[in-house]
């Protein structure tokens, strides 16, 4: 394709960057809230000589270590890894830590044994010797243990039993484990000499030879049992062969949550608990006896993975005996893990979702160590947002979290006395200063996963008032007017809804062809705002869902053009644990400079047209994955995480990544460098710029950050656009390629109409209600055109003529375009309403006009948008399907696995051709793929549904 430049508002962005001086920027400060909670710990490990040195593995953000028994905090781990299992320090020699990390995003995986000889200061990365390349590249460990007997280590990972005879320093694979093999393995336990118990998927495994041969049974235990983690099972020091484990299932449809133990070293098991509820994992504890004391005894602590944590005493006999329950309370619920004394029973430290919990009551009640500061600062925050003050003060901020609330500042995080329970995403507040009184935020708020809408920092909190049939989120387009996504009357297709008066009521001007993914952005002026959408089509693409772009103009007014745009490969995905994020970027005072990450091509893309022409960018994407030590994408996900456009400093963008830090540019893409430090943010979700030269950033896993920096002032060059050679259309000041509309359905008196050799010189056009009253052309006649390619008259009056005072005069950037050749030869009309005008410097012929697209088949969950599902609602989810053909049998697979529907009695095709099937009540907490298939005499069609199974988090359980 050849292209010709003319001038246009946007910079030269794809030569050599000429107006770009050297920043001198600040380093990063951490900025971390003074509030109770630090974000989720999953492990706590306690030094065996001081009741002081503690570390705790936390869930996304590293490895943390107090000196002081939990008083103050430091981040330890540096970049080693984020996402750590377990911890534990070795018995023999104090100064010796080991840590298990999960798979993380470099390319050889950085899972695997961390190591410190220092008490936990410093680490390094063990060597593992594994039984096979594909086993180094996706290492994941999960859970350690020492043998008493022999001084051995032991580390559970995805390629099985690992152990070490160094004290951690090298690590061999356990090879001809008859009956284990190289299974994933969470737990893992020593209980005496060759005895051996590990948690392998959802099943018991015992060894009595040292782990060279392993045998199970599930005798009494129930079924449809979920995968564990370290500390789901354990083994009672007075007898090795009593063995306790705890897990979640289903049965009967409900989602449950129970205890057993077994006396024979797991032959037979019997119940302690089987109680209905499913949110993170139970866990059990044991130690010496401490309630009661006695040589015979010893505590239980047992937590069912939501609000309850209860102990109780065991009396080891013959026959157990069971002392009654006590419940233990706690500031937050979701423990995940405790620590003990050195005297191996008195308590130390909670850990939970909350962060890090201390007790002055030996363990009856517990309360949060507190994060800001020196704290525990592990803060899982989904985005940061603010509002800069009316008047003179300070700037109101906003920050969202998985598990720790929504927070509010009123004094630019100096404090934060306002919030909102309990996970927070979707924040929206007018950036720019308003009175209270015109003030709303908006977002949502998982106790029940619901828009709400408050005035300034969360004062007068109240739901959302959603349009009918709602499956979305408030988006905020200007203050009073939003966009939110619901359903048409049959619940067969979306359509993109618009208020004006901040929810009072609603109008739905677009029907949407596919399903949104994310949030409407809206950019540009916010008179003739751009929307840009996420969307999802049909199919898939390299097992990946097919995400790409969808463009909407003229929003606010009478007429809405639609456009997908091309020329990229799919988008990538930043999840959290509800909300997940269609990674795109778009320049809010420019809407046709875009950047996303092309996880199709593993190439970062960008166009300074509106996607009319694309090109990559070479060094961002080298820069990303640090020259290929990171992955561009895995799965669906994409190393880039989130894009920063600085409204006050024009050519600075900020690009976030997961796990290779963020990077910079001022001169709008031509340069980057990146921000010195920043390997040190894991999972950078958002930027928020309060004022020129600074930004706050928000990690998935540790909190808020702050940089500081001084904008060098571009030089403005002369700003030209790429035209392509094929027609293009003209709307509202953005330009489209004809092939990239997508026409709504439903518009039944729209069309298109052509002049053959001839153009149109003028029209006569209303710009508050967009209708055209003339049309001046210079010969020729209207060739119309529905959207089926049925031929229609034109709609409104034509005259020969120039006019001469119309649209084609008074719009600059129209009249700039028509300088250069290119020729008006149609126009693309609703009614009498202006939706477009067809632009080429050739004939246009109706060939390439677009028309409407066949309806795909709709696939989905019943359920509201595309959030998280909580774990209490999975037994009622369904999978639903329009469009498929009742003549042809359907299959679904579940995380690899087929599922029979037909012995399930579960195929359904209602009188109206809908399929349904509801989807057994057998997941954890996690992500699950589903995909549907039907293979039909015109082909095959197939959709992968991620199923995002949540905790199940209310007000009342989370204090």
């Amino acid at each position: 394709m050849t292209f010709k430049l003319t001038r246009t508002h946007v910079f030269l962005l794809l030569i050599s960057p000429l107006f770009f001086t050297n920043c001198t920027c600040a380093k990063l400060t951490s900025r971390q809230p003074d509030i109770p909670n630090g974000g989720r710990a999953v492990a706590v490990a306690m030094s065996p000589t001081s009741n002081n040195t503690i570390v705790v593995a936390s869930e996304t953000g590293g490895l943390f270590r107090s000196g002081n028994q939990g008083d103050s905090w430091g981040h330890v781990s540096k970049t080693s890894s984020f996402v750590f299992r377990d911890v534990m320090f070795v018995p023999t020699d104090p100064n010796i830590v080991v840590a298990a990390a999960n798979v993380d995003s470099k390319t050889v995986s950085g899972g695997g044994i961390y190591r410190s000889t220092d008490g936990g200061q410093n680490w390094s990365k063990a060597t593992m010797n594994t039984p096979s390349a594909n086993c180094t590249n996706t290492m994941a460990a999960h859970c350690l243990s020492f043998d008493t007997s022999n001084g051995r280590l032991w580390a559970g990972t995805d390629c099985g039993l690992f152990y070490s005879d160094d004290q951690g320093a090298t690590w061999d694979f356990l090879s001809g484990a008859t009956g284990l093999g190289a299974n994933s393995i969470r737990a893992v336990i020593t209980p005496a000499a060759d005895k051996m118990v590990v948690l392998s998927g959802n099943a018991v495994r015992v060894s009595t030879t040292g782990g060279s041969s392993w045998t199970t049974s599930t005798v009494g235990l129930p079924g449809n049992r979920g995968a564990g983690q370290h500390n789901q099972i354990a083994v009672s020091k007075q007898n090795s062969q009593h063995i306790y484990f705890t897990f979640n299932f289903s049965a009967g449809g409900d989602a449950k949550n129970g205890l057993y133990y077994s006396q024979d070293f797991g032959t037979n098991w019997s119940v302690i608990v089987s109680q209905n509820g499913w949110n993170r994992p139970p866990f059990v504890l044991l130690t010496e006896a401490a309630l009661n004391g006695g040589n015979n005894k010893i505590d239980l602590y047992y937590s069912d993975g939501g609000c309850q944590l209860r102990r109780r005493e065991v009396i080891h006999g013959a026959i157990h005996g069971f002392g009654p329950w006590n419940n233990i309370s706690s500031d937050h619920c979701d423990p995940a893990d405790m620590g003990f004394a050195t005297d191996g029973k008195t308590p130390i430290l909670l850990a939970s979702d909350g962060g890090v919990h201390k007790t002055t009551d030996n363990g009856a009640s517990w309360t949060m160590a507190g994060a800001g500061g020196d704290g525990y600062a592990a803060l899982q925050i989904t985005e940061v947002t603010g509002q800069k003050a009316s008047d003179i003060g300070e700037t109101d901020l906003y920050f969202a979290t998985q598990d720790n609330d929504i927070w509010a500042s009123p004094d630019y995080g100096a404090t934060w006395p306002y919030k909102r329970c309990c996970e927070g995403f979707y924040l929206h507040v007018p950036r720019g200063p308003l009175s209270g009184a015109q003030t709303t935020h908006t977002g949502v708020a998982c106790a029940g996963c619901g828009n709400y809408s408050s005035g300034p920092v969360l004062t007068s909190q109240a739901a959302w008032n959603n349009p009918p049939r709602n499956s979305g989120n408030p988006s905020l387009i200007k203050p009073q007017f939003y966009a939110q996504q619901h359903f048409n009357l049959d619940s067969t297709a979306w359509r993109l809804a618009r208020t004006t008066n901040t929810g009072g009521n609603w109008t739905s001007p677009v029907g949407l062809p596919e399903v949104a993914m994310n949030l409407p952005l809206a950019v540009g002026p916010p008179t003739n705002p751009i929307i840009y959408l996420a969307i999802r089509k049909p199919g898939t693409t390299n097992g990946a869902p097919n995400i790409r772009l969808q463009r909407i103009s003229g929003f606010l007014g009478s007429t809405v053009v639609q456009s997908e745009l091309t020329g990229y490969g799919n988008l990538g995905t930043f999840p959290t644990m509800f909300a997940w994020y269609e990674v795109f970027g778009v320049n809010p005072g420019d809407p046709n400079f875009i950047m996303v990450p092309d996880i199709e091509n593993d190439v970062v893309r960008k166009t300074i047209d509106g996607g009319i022409s694309w090109m990559d960018d070479a060094n961002l994407t080298d820069l990303v994955t640090n020259s290929g030590e990171f992955k561009f994408h895995w799965d669906r996900f994409s190393q880039i995480s989130s894009f920063g456009f600085d409204p006050e400093c024009w050519g600075h963008i900020m690009v976030g990544t997961q796990h290779a830090g963020v990077f910079q540019t001022f001169d709008g893409g031509g340069s980057w460098e990146k921000v010195e430090g920043s390997e040190n943010i894991p999972y950078v979700s958002s930027f928020f710029f309060p004022e020129e030269g600074e930004v706050v950033i928000s990690s998935y896993g540790r909190g808020l950050w702050r940089f500081r920096y001084d904008c060098p002032g571009p030089v403005v060059s002369l700003p030209f656009v790429q035209i392509p050679e094929e027609p293009v259309l003209w709307s509202r000041g953005s330009l489209t390629p004809l092939k990239q509309l997508v026409i709504a359905e439903d518009c039944t008196s729209c069309g298109f109409f052509l002049l053959k050799n001839a153009h149109i010189t003028d029209l006569s056009y209303d710009k508050e209600s967009d209708k055209v009253s003339e049309i001046f052309i210079d010969g020729g006649a209207f060739e119309g055109y529905d959207h089926k390619g049925g031929a229609i008259p034109i709609p409104v009056k034509v005259s020969i003529g120039s006019g001469g005072n119309g649209l084609l005069y008074e719009n600059k950037d129209l009249v700039d375009l028509l300088d250069r050749k290119t020729l008006v030869k149609g126009i693309y009309l609703e009614g009498d309403l202006l939706k477009g005008l067809v632009l080429s410097e050739k004939e246009v012929d109706s060939t390439q006009l677009p028309t409407v697209r066949p309806k795909a088949p709709i696939i989905r969950l019943n359920m509201d948008g595309e959030l998280g599902v909580p774990i209490s609602r999975v037994k009622n989810l369904q999978i639903v399907a329009y469009g498929l053909d009742p003549q042809f049998p359907v299959t679904i697979q579940i995380n690899g696995n087929e599922v029979d529907i037909e012995g399930e009695g579960q195929t359904q095709f209602d009188d109206k051709g809908v399929f349904r099937f509801p989807i057994p009540p057998v997941f954890g907490v996690g992500n699950h793929k589903i995909i549907v298939r039907q293979q039909t005499d015109e082909g095959v069609i197939e959709e992968l549904i991620d199923l995002r199974i949540t905790v199940s988090d209310t007000p009342e359980n989370k204090q």
